[in-house]
């Protein structure tokens, strides 16, 4: 809360971070994608992105978790000025490295689509651009029915894109297909001010191998697809260059 500003001004982006924390999450590399995205949201290329010519100039962000529940982890905070609030890029990724695994229950991404609509409905500013992001390592086991509907009203009602960073594994290597067409926000949509939402996308952080040495690869994987993830969401700019998905072979 204390990284949240008094202002009442609507920002340019709302972005929501949910981790999985289900059971097919261990706890190294649960600390993998807490580690990644820290140190994607600190990085000199984020903040470019953030307030660089052709950047949204503003943004608000909240981080939650989720298995067959979902909770907020972080609560919202607003960056708007490029030296006053430079300090926040910092703190709220001291804030993700601090979190502590609360759960490690079945996995339900309609749960996180379901909360996130409480969290845009408590937002404290509003956004002409919100955006659910959803890291995963599988698709849904629980609570299915939810998901069609809840994708269907942050789509129409809350005219928000969902986007997916997926690892595929050995167990479950369909995810990515399945989140292109169950849980991603699908093209097509026209918001009420006459323009085009912003599809969803779905992008592979890297796929789980049985071999040694792969853990470090891993984490690259992670930090190298969270900052391109972010910066194309906020600028619009794919660091493809500097992004590429490794293999994780462990």
């Amino acid at each position: 809360p204390t990284l949240a500003s008094n202002s009442t001004d609507d920002v340019a982006v709302r972005l929501i971070c949910y981790f999985d924390i289900s059971g097919s999450i261990d706890n190294q590399e649960h600390q993998f994608q807490l580690e990644a995205m820290a140190r994607a949201i600190e990085s000199e290329d984020f903040k470019r992105a953030v307030f660089a010519n052709g950047g949204p100039g503003s943004i608000a962000i909240s981080v939650a978790d989720f298995d067959d529940s979902a909770e907020l982890r972080i609560p919202w905070l607003d960056i708007r000025d490029p030296e006053a609030d430079d300090y926040k890029f910092a703190a709220l990724a001291n804030e993700i490295r601090g979190l502590q695994r609360r759960a490690s229950g079945m996995t339900s991404q309609s749960r996180a689509l379901v909360h996130s609509m409480t969290l845009f409905d408590n937002s404290p500013w509003g956004a002409n651009k919100s955006i659910v992001d959803i890291l995963t390592d599988g698709t849904i086991n629980t609570a299915h029915n939810l998901l069609p509907e809840a994708r269907d009203r942050l789509t129409r009602e809350y005219e928000a894109t969902i986007n997916v960073l997926v690892t595929e594994t050995t167990n479950d290597s369909n995810t990515r297909q399945w989140a292109e067409e169950n849980l991603r926000t699908l093209p097509g949509h026209v918001r009420r001010d006459g323009t085009m939402l912003e599809p969803g996308f779905v992008k592979v952080v890297a796929t789980q191998r049985t071999n040694s040495g792969g853990l470090s690869e891993y984490n690259r994987a992670m930090e190298a697809a969270f900052k391109r993830k972010l910066i194309l969401e906020v600028a619009g700019i794919d660091i493809g260059d500097e992004a590429q998905l490794y293999l994780l072979t462990y």
